[in-house]
């Protein structure tokens, strides 16, 4: 009978033993078309392999570390992957995640369950990504990226407007600076000089900072995008799913994290110019300059 998501392998693969036990040939091998008998096999790659093969497999840095099954422990029986997942180890860069840890929900390569979830509960993917693509933990999953999204288009909306409230504040106290100089004598200058230095490295700080939360917003956006796009294009695949799913859940506690340190900061002080009553009585040989009134 025919599982979803997998195929059983073809009889031309193996050979069969008195009746019982089956014996699976070197899918390496038999590749080169060589008919060589499998001594082992390979969860990590979901494989068997012959004597020769298993050498060179516990050699290469890439396959050293994955789990091998001897002659003894292997399968009686084997199905290929109809829906196999290709989404690659973001720790290992050259190996395709198939495994999932119970004890800590989250999805790894055959490297990282060895080297980091030798005592958990790990099972493949595919034993446990059955329905996923209909459970309610994807649901959610796809409605906090939804919400995350909205949350960041609502702060980048008010970086825009704190943007242009600093920009015509600069320009509207520019003006009544340049107006008050006018009001006085030439002694003014340097004041001016002065006034005008100040309200620009007031206004510009908070410009850069703001520039620099919008980035931030602008880049946690693009990840929650690639989620998005990824979880919509890969909806017939259920291991990939899942494992999209997973990944997506790790960075969309990570950009919660994230907002709940930047949101808060999202705000500009306000600040006004305010003449100086001592130089409004006219210069008397010293000034004294204007000082800013924050809100």
């Amino acid at each position: 009978m025919e599982v979803s998501g997998r195929k059983e392998w073809s009889d031309k693969h193996s050979t069969c033993n008195q009746g019982r036990r089956l014996k699976f040939l070197c899918q390496p091998c038999e590749c080169d078309g060589d008919t060589i008998e499998a001594e082992a096999f390979c969860e990590t790659c979901n494989e068997f392999i012959c004597s020769s093969c298993l050498k060179v497999h516990r050699k290469l840095a890439l396959s050293k570390n994955h789990v091998i099954k001897l002659k003894n422990e292997m399968p009686i029986s084997w199905e290929k992957q109809k829906d196999p997942c290709t989404e690659l180890c973001s720790v290992h860069h050259t190996e395709i995640i198939k495994f999932y840890c119970e004890d800590h929900n989250s999805v790894g390569c055959g490297d990282c369950m060895v080297l980091s979830h030798k005592t958990c509960s790990v099972k493949l993917v595919s034993d446990v990504s059955d329905n996923y693509d209909t459970c309610e933990e994807l649901v959610q999953i796809k409605s906090k990226t939804e919400t995350f999204l909205r949350r960041i288009s609502s702060y980048q909306g008010d970086i825009v407007n704190d943007i242009k409230t600093a920009d015509e504040m600069r320009e509207k106290i520019m003006k009544e600076i340049h107006i008050f100089r006018q009001e006085i004598n030439e002694y003014l200058d340097n004041a001016e000089a002065d006034l005008l230095k100040r309200i620009d490295q007031l206004t510009s700080k908070q410009v850069f900072q703001l520039g620099q939360m919008e980035k931030e917003f602008e880049s946690m956006e693009t990840e929650m995008r690639e989620c998005q796009d990824k979880i919509s294009k890969n909806s017939d695949k259920i291991n990939q799913l899942f494992v999209i799913a997973k990944l997506a859940h790790e960075k969309i506690e990570a950009c919660q994290i994230s907002t709940e340190k930047i949101g808060p900061k999202c705000e500009i002080e306000i600040f006004d110019f305010v003449k100086s009553q001592e130089l409004e009585k006219l210069v008397t040989g010293q000034y004294n300059v204007s000082h800013w009134d924050y809100q």
